[in-house]
């Protein structure tokens, strides 16, 4: 496999962990070739006209297998048409791949997609999404032929994996995030923020000073601890007895973000809210605790109850499962290992991308109905 990867970004560190993840690959051999273009960073040097020649030109001559258009959904990325059109006369064309990554859906509103993704997903062969339900359906709708669960993951550069946890203790409650001032009613975000809010304001209320709040805009807020940069959630995170996750801002089926990885990931016990099919890929009561809306606290206050050093030994296992199957690098291994299966069977009947991500006891056969739209074989 010779893969170009059009990375969502201005420059490489954007995607530290995809961008080593596929390095790593191409020593390991499963990669015999490597290219990279952070599109963002190339477009706003050279224009988008300029950013589609390049992409054209690497293919041709660097021989490339796969093209891969990573969270193409940007507002203001200029049309692919042209651009994947050429890639198609090519002498040997390179499989289309792009993905989706942002929750482009709420409880109430049709999922809503910018054009660019929508364009570049009609035109791809494969189509890796962070949530399926209605927001799959929605692509297969505007023509997308195979659609595929491919969850968020963690950072392998940026949260490093160490042998201690230096847990802490500052905090019997610790969330990271924003208070996020969404105005259009009609947003998905809208709703969103405003349940993240009501919840954090139930936090604060209940443990007070216990509670380590970290984000912008908290204005009023006696836990506000301050912000903090993306790389240091790490850190912040083992400062607390708990994590509390948070409102995944999209309630369709298996979505989650890059957050819960990165939480449970540091070795110190994740409650998130419930989303349908997110139990398949991290077990409950084990990997982490999932809750509704009515019963975070009561959910809180019980493991605070609980012997803690049961929850941590379960927290330090969850933390090495993390490290060992939800890491960027291991999404973008699955990612590979499924376009070279469509490769392999794309004209039979016989395609069925692996799952990898999903618990070992999850009948993949059944699930696979859900966690994918395969229209084209």
């Amino acid at each position: 496999m010779r893969l170009l990867f059009l990375m969502q970004g201005t420059e490489t560190k954007d995607h530290c962990g995809h961008h080593d993840a596929f390095q790593k690959m191409q020593q390991e051999g499963i990669l015999e070739h490597y290219s990279v273009i952070p599109f963002y960073g190339f477009a706003r040097e050279h224009g988008w006209d300029a950013f589609y020649n390049k992409v054209i030109d690497v293919c041709r001559k660097e021989n490339i297998t796969i093209v891969y258009f990573q969270y193409f959904h940007g507002k203001s990325i200029a049309s692919p048409v042209n651009c994947i059109n050429e890639l198609r006369r090519l002498k040997e064309p390179p499989l289309i791949v792009t993905s989706a990554g942002d929750p482009f859906s709420g409880n109430w509103r049709p999922p809503y997609y910018p054009k660019s993704f929508q364009v570049a997903s009609r035109m791809a062969d494969l189509t890796f999404s962070t949530q399926m339900g209605k927001c799959a359906d929605k692509m297969v709708g505007w023509g997308a032929k195979n659609v595929i669960l491919m969850p968020h993951s963690m950072c392998q550069v940026r949260f490093k994996p160490s042998n201690q946890v230096k847990a802490r203790n500052d905090f019997d409650v610790v969330f990271i995030g924003s208070a996020i001032k969404v105005r259009n009613i009609v947003s998905n975000y809208y709703y969103s923020a405003k349940k993240r809010f009501n919840m954090v304001k139930q936090m604060d209320k209940r443990y007070g000073k216990r509670f380590g709040l970290f984000g912008h805009n908290w204005n009023g807020m006696r836990s506000w601890q301050g912000p903090i940069s993306f790389d240091k959630q790490y850190d912040t995170c083992q400062r607390g007895r708990l994590i509390f996750g948070g409102f995944p801002h999209s309630v369709a089926d298996y979505y989650t973000s890059n957050r819960p990885f990165i939480a449970a990931g540091s070795g110190v016990p994740l409650v998130d809210l419930y989303v349908p099919g997110v139990e398949k890929i991290l077990r409950n009561d084990e990997h982490w605790y999932l809750v509704t809306e009515e019963n975070i606290l009561k959910k809180i206050d019980e493991l605070l109850d609980t012997d803690p050093e049961a929850l941590r030994e379960k927290a330090q296992n969850t933390r090495g499962y993390i490290l060992e199957k939800h890491t960027n690098y291991e999404r973008m291994k699955n990612m590979l290992k499924i376009c070279k299966e469509y490769v392999t069977t794309k004209n039979q009947q016989s395609f069925k991308p692996s799952l990898d991500y999903l618990l070992p006891e999850i009948d993949k056969n059944r699930e696979i109905k859900y966690a994918t739209r395969l229209l084209v074989k």
